[in-house]
């Protein structure tokens, strides 16, 4: 996932829209991730990184209950959103 944002981030994100990732991602448009501690962090962004890491854990969570459910979602091969058919 992490090259496809890098090449082309609307092709996975529509416009208006987040990933939340953590530190290990880069810093893009539409996605979300905590601010770097370099020991100088505000209170404010001490505040959003617990809340981002919070929310991310949750989505971690749900995708992992998720997999065991329905295996086949382990094998996924990412996809243009442009290129998927509607139900």
């Amino acid at each position: 996932v992490a090259c496809l944002l890098e090449e082309d981030p609307l092709s996975l994100v529509p416009e208006g829209m987040h990933i939340i990732g953590d530190s290990a991602y880069p810093l893009l448009h539409q996605l979300m991730r905590p601010y770097r501690d370099n020991g100088h962090l505000t209170a404010r962004q001490k505040r959003f990184n617990r809340k981002l890491n919070a929310a991310r854990v949750v989505i971690e969570h749900a995708f992992g209950i998720m997999k065991s459910k329905f295996r086949r979602l382990r094998y996924l091969q990412m996809r243009n959103i442009q290129n998927i058919s509607s139900a």
